[in-house]
């Protein structure tokens, strides 16, 4: 029995090594699958003004609050209107006369050797709810600033004019409320009135007027039926007899040619039978900012139009991806973001440095002064900081550094520069340096 046993044994053994040794037959199938490449285009439709109204007020009429505010401003309103989240930089730049010159912060704004002062500023929104307000919870406490005038260079929500004359700001609108099937479409073509910018416009093509191609097209692309001054838009994969899908006599369809513009495009509808297409949602709260200018005039000039000619407004807008746009959106230090209420650096006219807001996730660690294009440690000169400053490693607070000599020799042989101070998240923050 045993001789049987280990011969059985020896047997399996030989099968299983003849079976694991037959080659593998390949199967004498081929085959390829096509794959349609489609581009998922969002709507872009941001409501902007074409105009935008400020003017000196030297005596202060439009204001009634307890502060000063020389530069009447009405609001500059953006609203996101599409289903893609934007941000929108924007950079003002003015024009001075001569023997005018800007001031780096409110109470710099006096007369010197001969030369008038400005202190011009952009205040962003930080409520649009039913009115705008621009209070800055930072430093108002429980009342609001509801009429800019007690805002100053230090105040969140204020980016000052720089020496060069230009400021910056970015803001961040979430897209508009619901789905791609919320947003409502509208045709446009030459003569229409105007749309304000910013809208994204797709020019239509390849005219259908039955339903078997449009349903052919909607096999890779998506389609828009016109009828009469309605549109509706068909996404891509929608079949006959699916909800909504339904294609009648008279009505035209179209597929977007990919020649997208903007209303700000000088040649837009230069041809009379070319037709767009835009799309606009319902704004959500975070969707909406505003801002407007402020500023104090130094005496005893009268000032006129000559003194500040004008102010341009140039702004870029760009989509941001639906994963990342919490986070981009939570650093921007301008309008109605968390982090208006943040750390914030400023330095005056004589150097005296204020890092203020510092809180325990986000207190100070370092600072860099930044000249000619080079970035130096702000300990490799003098500086003598603030002995009774309102601050702890452990809480944060506000912390202040008056600049030593060299740092202010250097400054104004240099006519401008920045400070960068890094914060112990590793994010920084930063201020133009202008000193008289």
């Amino acid at each position: 029995m045993r001789n049987k046993k280990l011969l059985s044994t020896m047997l399996a053994a030989t099968l299983t090594a003849t079976t694991m040794a037959m080659p593998v037959m390949a199967a004498d199938l081929t085959g390829n699958v096509p794959v349609d490449l489609g581009v998922k285009s969002g709507v872009l439709r941001v409501q902007l003004p074409t105009r935008m109204a400020i003017e000196i007020d030297q005596y202060e009429l439009d204001n009634s609050g307890a502060g000063t505010n020389q530069i009447a401003s009405v609001p500059f309103a953006m609203t996101n209107k599409g289903n893609v989240n934007v941000k929108v930089d924007v950079t003002s730049a003015v024009t001075l006369g001569p023997k005018v010159k800007l001031a780096s912060t409110k109470e710099g704004a006096v007369e010197s050797s001969g030369d008038a002062y400005a202190w011009l500023a952009v205040a962003s929104a930080t409520d649009i709810d039913n009115t705008i307000s621009y209070d800055d919870p930072t430093t108002s406490g429980d009342a609001l600033v509801e009429d800019c005038s007690q805002l100053n260079e230090t105040n969140m929500n204020v980016s000052t004019f720089a020496s060069s004359g230009d400021v910056k700001q970015t803001y961040y609108l979430k897209a508009a409320s619901g789905d791609a099937e919320d947003i409502t479409y509208r045709t446009y073509k030459s003569g229409d009135a105007v749309v304000d910018p910013f809208a994204r416009f797709d020019r239509l093509d390849g005219e259908m007027s039955t339903g078997d191609e449009v349903f052919k097209k909607l096999e890779t692309s998506d389609v828009y039926v016109v009828s009469g001054d309605t549109v509706r838009k068909l996404v891509r994969g929608t079949k006959s007899g699916d909800a909504g899908a339904s294609f009648t006599t008279g009505e035209k369809a179209y597929v977007v040619s990919g020649d997208a513009k903007t209303s700000n495009d000088s040649n837009l509808f230069t041809a009379a039978n070319e037709l767009y297409v835009y799309g606009e949602g319902t704004e959500v709260k975070d969707g909406k900012a505003a801002f407007r200018y402020v500023g104090k005039l130094s005496e005893p000039k009268t000032w006129s139009k000559n003194d500040i000619k004008d102010i341009t407004i140039n702004y870029t807008i760009e989509g941001v991806g639906a994963s990342t746009y919490e986070t981009e959106a939570a650093k921007c230090t301008q309008g109605l973001y968390p982090s208006v209420t943040g750390p914030k650096v400023s330095v005056s006219a004589t150097g005296l440095v204020t890092i203020s807001g510092l809180t325990a996730d986000k207190n100070y660690q370092s600072a860099a002064i930044s000249l000619g294009g080079e970035e130096y440690d702000i300990e490799m000169a003098p500086v003598t900081w603030g002995t009774n400053d309102p601050w702890s490693e452990e809480e944060g607070g506000t912390l202040t550094a008056q600049l030593g000599t060299d740092w202010v020799n250097d400054l104004k042989a240099d006519g401008a520069g920045k400070i960068i101070v890094t914060l112990t998240d590793d994010t920084t923050i930063e201020a133009n340096i202008v000193l008289s």
